[in-house]
């Protein structure tokens, strides 16, 4: 939880700030609200969820302009919440959506630019290390100690990637186009 709070102070005026402000903040709050109201993890991490889905990239004109649809989408949100059976699906399914548009983020940039910036592929492979760790923690299978460990060993290595490097720096960036 502590390296965690690095990345937030790193990426202070980036685009991806309030992402990792968020995940900053998620695990302190989820315990804080565990042992001072006893209002469930999941609970936190999926309304957490939501709003990491909407901090990336995040710009109050875009939100305001789309207003119709993001209102349909937090009725989605809201509703799945109350009906799936278990709350960590809800949180798997914000991942899902997270990472989805960080691929949409390499893939645009791939198809315009040609190039790819490897600060979104770890993002990336952040996102996958907290799937794989919520579709273990869902299944309930016995490698799932050794696997979130092994996982969270991973997280604790790209926690200390964001703190060396920002989301605009230019080292980061690979050219796919050919030399000329």
């Amino acid at each position: 939880m502590i390296v965690w709070i690095f990345p937030a102070f790193r990426q202070f005026k980036s685009n991806l700030f309030y992402y990792f402000l968020l995940l900053a903040l998620s695990d302190p709050v989820a315990l804080l609200f565990l042992f001072l109201a006893k209002i469930e993890t999941g609970i936190t991490h999926s309304v957490v969820g939501i709003l990491l889905f909407y901090s990336i990239e995040f710009n109050w004109k875009n939100l305001l302009e789309n207003w119709k649809f993001n209102l349909m989408v937090l009725i989605v949100f809201v509703s799945a919440f109350f009906m799936l059976p278990e709350i960590i699906l809800f949180v798997l399914i914000c991942h899902l959506l997270i990472l989805s548009k960080f691929m949409k983020y390499i893939i645009i940039r791939l198809h315009g630019l040609g190039e790819i910036n490897c600060f979104y592929l770890v993002l990336v492979f952040y996102e996958l290390t907290i799937l794989v760790n919520l579709i273990v923690f869902i299944s309930e299978t016995n490698i799932g100690y050794v696997l979130h460990y092994i996982t969270l060993s991973f997280e604790l290595l790209i926690a200390i990637f964001f703190i060396i490097f920002k989301n605009d720096g230019r080292s980061l960036i690979i050219s796919l186009k050919p030399a000329t």
